[in-house]
């Protein structure tokens, strides 16, 4: 029962030099709300780690709301065995590895998420615009627009991904946006996940299509 509003752009929470910490967490809230705010990881001042720019760990039921993460070490937004999580019109770029990284949860909504140039720190592994891992299932991400724009080189893997041999499984992604990738628009390792993008149609063996 936690609600967390800014102003916009305007109010901002920026992590202070060789802090090395994640910058916004939250850990084993429930009903938890935030919008209208920007998160900075102020990478530039913060050269070890791989801490994250908004981290939820074992967050049930969050409403996320136009809120942007940049320049974090690691991954912009980060959900850990989180579920019923539900991200709208959120924005991570020039962050260190994923745009945005699901471990573990279940559930969850990134509804017109914006994820471009990061995977800016070689060191902290490949990135994607949104990653999942670790079991994630019954996620749907929809219009997502993950794009490369070769910030400082091109280093954004892919627009969407399931981790391989990871576990990952039913989960959704509807259009999109992902062009220039360095790996590609989508890559579902699941046979359970479906994918209707305008670059992929990806269906389970369990779906019929009918005229």
């Amino acid at each position: 029962n936690v609600e967390l509003v800014g102003a916009g752009p305007a109010t901002l929470f920026q992590l202070g030099a060789d802090a090395n910490i994640d910058v916004v967490a939250a850990n084993g809230l429930t009903n938890l709300r935030m919008r209208n705010l920007r998160i900075d990881g102020n990478r530039a001042n913060n050269t070890s780690g791989t801490r994250q720019g908004l981290w939820l760990y074992n967050v049930v039921d969050g409403w996320i709301e136009n809120v942007e993460v940049v320049g974090g070490r690691s991954d912009g937004f980060r959900l850990d065995v989180c579920e019923r999580v539900e991200l709208m019109g959120c924005r991570a770029f020039d962050n260190g590895r994923h745009g945005f990284s699901l471990s573990f949860s279940m559930y969850c909504q990134l509804v017109s998420p914006r994820s471009y140039d990061n995977c800016q720190v070689v060191s902290v592994g490949t990135g994607d615009g949104i990653n999942l891992e670790l079991l994630s299932a019954y996620n749907t991400i929809i219009a997502p627009a993950c794009y490369e724009r070769s910030l400082t080189g091109d280093r954004q893997g892919w627009g969407v991904r399931e981790a391989a041999g990871e576990g990952c499984h039913h989960n959704l992604v509807i259009g999109g946006a992902l062009p220039g990738n360095r790996s590609g628009w989508v890559s579902l390792d699941s046979g359970d996940s479906v994918a209707i993008t305008p670059d992929l149609i990806q269906l389970t063996s369990r779906v019929t299509v009918t005229a």
